[in-house]
């Protein structure tokens, strides 16, 4: 496999809390809060209970305003660059400190007095103490980052795994689709029956059908290729299959200016058009005709596929069907691009057969 794959953009949803992760904190501000009654307690001289109380009371507020932090920063802003983010912590982290002290000292006054804190530093060394909390604010969000860039790594790493293996499940199924006997055959039997008619018309189909081989070989070495040697396979295999069905079958392919070279992977469309003209052409008593249109929208690069021929009843079935490349073509998709490159469905059973899907716009570079 083209080591591209390394390159591949991960597709990351928001963060999410974890038992495991919520179990962590809870133990950590456990033995925070045992320590900081320890030191409470013996250094300014503050009754144990009241201590371990108020302790307890701090940590509580900070974890509130961590929790807070983690879920604006980390969660809602997990798209955002990692320097948009150093600039929001630095703004969160002085409002972290600020709250969590003047809050704390409000309801210790509340609940105790401040009298079992004037003869400590609590109050004298203010600013020591805020900046203490400061850096304890830059020591646990330094960590969470740390896990979750880890965490994006080895879900990234298992993502390309499974690309790998989709890849090639994707691409011997295609091979097996472009040399499948009765292609072959019917192929075949369509040069055959051309050679004493038109002698250069068969040459032509012969050169076809090599370079559809050629380019269904070629896949297994390539990650993506550009537009217009997809479109340029689709288009020969449309052509010889028009040779077998003659007027039965036509087709169109539109493609927006600048597009040609924007890169997707090998086999994408192919397997649609296949399936147009074996489900949707071939079994209507009048045959059809297979519309490509490749165009640019709001969210990225769409790819529309369509036929008038035989509709169906469950179009949605089709994209989990064990029909050759559909399935395939479906799953790569998504673990390529995302959710927003499935294949959707739109039928008749009147006639007609839509399918259709998109490139988001950060993947299209022309």
């Amino acid at each position: 496999m083209n080591a591209t794959l390394d390159t591949i953009e991960y597709q990351s949803g928001k963060p999410t809390l974890s038992r495991k992760g919520v179990g962590l904190a809870l133990l950590i501000a456990f033995l925070y809060t045992l320590f900081y009654t320890a030191v409470l307690s013996n250094v300014e001289g503050v009754p144990f209970l009241p201590a371990l109380i108020g302790t307890a009371l701090s940590t509580s507020i900070k974890g509130l305003l961590l929790l807070g932090s983690w879920y604006f920063i980390v969660r809602e802003m997990h798209a955002f660059s990692g320097w948009i983010k150093l600039g929001v912590h630095v703004v969160t982290g002085v409002f972290f400190v600020v709250t969590w002290y003047y809050g704390y000292l409000l309801l210790f006054d509340w609940l105790f007095g401040l009298q079992y804190l004037q003869g400590g530093g609590f109050l004298k060394n203010s600013v020591w103490v805020m900046f203490s909390g400061y850096l304890e604010y830059a020591i646990a969000f330094s960590i969470i980052h740390v896990i979750d860039s880890l965490k994006k790594l080895k879900q990234r790493e298992q993502q390309a795994a499974q690309l790998r293996e989709l890849s090639n499940q994707q691409q011997i199924a295609n091979l097996k689709a472009q040399l499948n006997p009765h292609f072959l055959f019917n192929t075949l039997n369509s040069i055959n029956a051309m050679v004493s008619r038109d002698v250069e018309q068969t040459r032509n189909m012969i050169a076809m059908l090599s370079e559809m081989l050629r380019y269904s070989l070629d896949s297994f070495e390539t990650e993506r290729v550009p537009l217009e040697e997809e479109v340029g396979f689709v288009e020969k295999y449309l052509e010889l299959e028009k040779h077998r069905y003659g007027d039965r079958l036509s087709y169109a392919i539109e493609v927006d200016e600048g597009l040609s070279n924007v890169e997707i992977p090998p086999m994408t469309i192919q397997p649609i058009v296949e399936n147009a003209v074996k489900h949707g052409v071939a079994p209507a008593e009048d045959g059809g005709a297979v519309t490509i249109d490749i165009s640019r929208n709001q969210k990225g690069m769409a790819i529309q596929v369509a036929d008038t021929g035989q509709g169906i009843s469950n179009p949605e079935k089709l994209a989990e069907s064990d029909g050759i490349g559909i399935r395939n073509t479906n799953k790569h998709l998504k673990k390529r691009y995302g959710e927003e490159a499935t294949l959707q469905f739109e039928s008749e059973e009147k006639g007609g057969t839509k399918v259709w899907f998109t490139i988001p716009l950060n993947e299209v570079s022309p």
